[in-house]
């Protein structure tokens, strides 16, 4: 079973290593997408790493939303970072 330990270090290594071998991500894949609506949205990724054999879920959570000027759409997601994921929380 996942420690709480673990899944810390997974969370603020935004997903870039399993973990629990911390393959790199080129070993880690993510298969099949499951949304459920309740009182917030959510949505489940199935994971796994092709290094142990293991699985798992990452579930992310509709947190907040903030309205896209046309001119930077394509700024804030395809921007420079170097992140997985971008989220510019400056611009709110």
């Amino acid at each position: 079973m996942i420690t709480a330990h673990q899944k810390e270090i997974y969370i603020n290594g935004r997903g870039a290593r399993c973990p629990f071998c911390s393959a790199d991500t080129e070993e880690v894949t993510g298969d099949k997408l499951d949304f459920y609506r309740g009182p917030t949205l959510m949505l489940n990724i199935e994971m796994s790493c092709s290094g142990c054999a293991r699985s798992w879920f990452e579930i992310y959570q509709l947190f907040d939303m903030i309205e896209e000027e046309e001119d930077k759409a394509n700024d804030r997601y395809c921007g420079e970072s170097n992140d997985r994921y971008h989220y510019d929380k400056e611009d709110k």
